[in-house]
């Protein structure tokens, strides 16, 4: 008997969601969506950004409500008012962006707003770390310590104690939002482990996720959305090649994930020498116009603290930076982007963006001099300038006053782009450029890079993902511990298994 016919076989379903509808103003962010949750299930929920995903997690969890449609729980009708309703019900959800407080220690944090009480008015210490410690040994963490501040711990191991709040609280249903979005590869093939071992103990999971090659392998039950609308039917996961879901996703057939591109190299632009700090030592490369350079290492190796160092964000202790032949100093951002070089961030929405804002205060932070008449900012120009390198990106939507934060991701991403092309920049620092978005909108990244480079602009490319390494990179420099491992061609003897190699210093 398969998966599938056990699952089908299980009446009712945990959660069933039926033609939820929900608009903002101007916009219907849900038409008519249906999703079926049943107990004992990981059911993927996958869609490009935009998609709607966001939206139907904040309606299941009662921070949305829908217009039209109806939600059953265990084949009865609720209503869902807010996120503790969700909660007491038996619904959680991991964040991509985590929750926990990071000055609270471990167990301070698993019973955050659930304190275990003694003589009523007393947190009862002693009860809260014995029972901490069990559901902490379900994810591996037995042998932490549960008074560690929070900001203490790594992203993987926050993520795991966030994951056991859930188990104490006895989670029905725990709904995973991109939750391997900031783990190294150990970390994400350890909490797929777990989830399957949650999934045996009778928790069901709604697990989203960009990386096709995970959902693979823990999903039963796939569900697609497209512009706010199922994409086909609810089917299982072992039936669709990854070509079919893309295409479910996207619309399209995606014949391509790196787009080729043809750019002569020419003189070198940027070259460094001896670069050193307290998170590196001894870097030295060079870049020349129109190349990708393509940085990998895994966690801890030092990547991004050394292209904050070449940005000014971070201090040098020694070494130096040579741009179009000339020595430089750049002590901090200001410096770098007067001299052509700027850093699109791995953190964009704290650091390349502020949410709050719109998108024409976004994009024209770093060049408002460009629209002044006078002593006065010219509005107009700033909305025709947003206008024009907004197509350029083919931002979705173009509107100057929409916010930030009602972008999504693949958008968000996009912004910060535009906001360093309106500098003139000709030397772009990308770090981790497609973390948390999706793969159709990760070939228009690609596509702007590639334009970036044909216009005469040179990159250098953080990437975690080695397939990424390879498809977009002209040379590719390895880091391992702080130290530089080597920089190689990318040419018919680069595959994965050598770049791993070469990063650890075994090639």
């Amino acid at each position: 008997m398969s998966i599938n016919t056990i699952i089908e076989s299980i009446d009712p379903p945990l959660l069933e969601l039926k033609n939820i509808t929900k608009k903002f103003p101007g916009v219907t962010a849900l038409s008519h969506v249906n999703l079926t949750i049943r107990q004992n299930e990981i059911h993927l929920l996958l869609g490009e950004n935009g998609a709607g995903k966001s939206t139907l997690i904040k309606t299941i969890i009662g921070i949305n409500k829908p217009e039209e449609g109806e939600m059953l729980w265990m084949g009865k009708p609720i209503r869902i008012d807010n996120v503790k309703d969700a909660f007491d019900l038996g619904i959680a959800v991991v964040y991509q962006e985590l929750n926990n407080i990071p000055c609270l220690s471990v167990v301070e944090n698993i019973y955050l707003g659930n304190e275990k009480r003694k003589y009523r008015y007393f947190v009862d210490w002693k009860e809260e770390k014995r029972l901490a410690k069990k559901s902490l040994e379900y994810v591996g963490l037995e042998n932490i310590d549960l008074d560690t501040p929070m900001e203490k711990i790594g992203m993987g191991q926050r993520q795991l104690v966030e994951i056991a709040r859930l188990i104490e609280h006895e989670a029905k249903l725990i709904i995973m939002d991109e939750p391997t979005s900031s783990l190294s590869r150990s970390e994400i093939d350890n909490l797929l482990k777990i989830m399957v071992e949650l999934n045996k103990m009778g928790v069901s999971i709604l697990f989203i996720t960009h990386k096709l090659d995970e959902a693979k392998k823990v999903g039963h039950i796939v569900t697609v959305l497209k512009d706010g609308k199922n994409s086909g039917q609810t089917i299982g996961i072992n039936d669709l090649s990854e070509d079919d879901l893309i295409s479910m996703m996207v619309g399209r057939k995606i014949e391509d994930k790196y787009p080729k591109r043809s750019v002569e190299l020419g003189e070198e632009v940027f070259r460094c020498h001896n670069l050193s700090s307290k998170k590196f030592k001894g870097i030295s490369f060079d870049l020349r116009r129109g190349e990708l350079l393509g940085i990998f290492g895994l966690v801890g190796a030092g990547r991004t603290e050394l292209v904050r160092a070449i940005f000014g964000a971070d201090p040098l202790m020694e070494g130096e930076i040579f741009i179009n032949g000339k020595e430089e100093r750049i002590n901090d951002p200001h410096a770098a982007i007067s001299k052509g070089i700027v850093l699109i961030t791995e953190n964009r929405k704290e650091e390349g963006l502020t949410l709050i804002h719109s998108l024409v205060e976004n994009t024209t932070i770093s060049t408002l001099n460009k629209f002044k008449d006078g002593p006065v900012i010219n509005n107009k120009k700033r909305n025709n300038a947003v206008f024009d390198f907004g197509n350029k990106v083919a931002l979705r939507p173009l509107n100057p006053q929409l916010q930030a934060l009602n972008f999504s991701g693949g958008n968000q991403q996009k912004i910060v782009i535009m906001k360093w092309l309106m500098t003139g920049a000709k030397i772009f620092i990308f770090d981790e450029p497609t973390k948390g978005v999706d793969i159709g909108a990760k070939v228009e990244i690609y596509t702007i890079m590639n334009q970036l480079l044909e216009q005469g602009s040179s990159i250098i490319m953080i990437s975690s993902e080695i397939p990424e390494i390879i498809g977009m990179s002209d040379r590719i420099m390895t880091m391992y511990e702080g130290k530089q491992t080597g920089i190689v061609n990318n040419d018919e003897n680069i595959n994965e298994e050598r770049i791993l190699s070469i990063s650890t210093g075994r090639d």
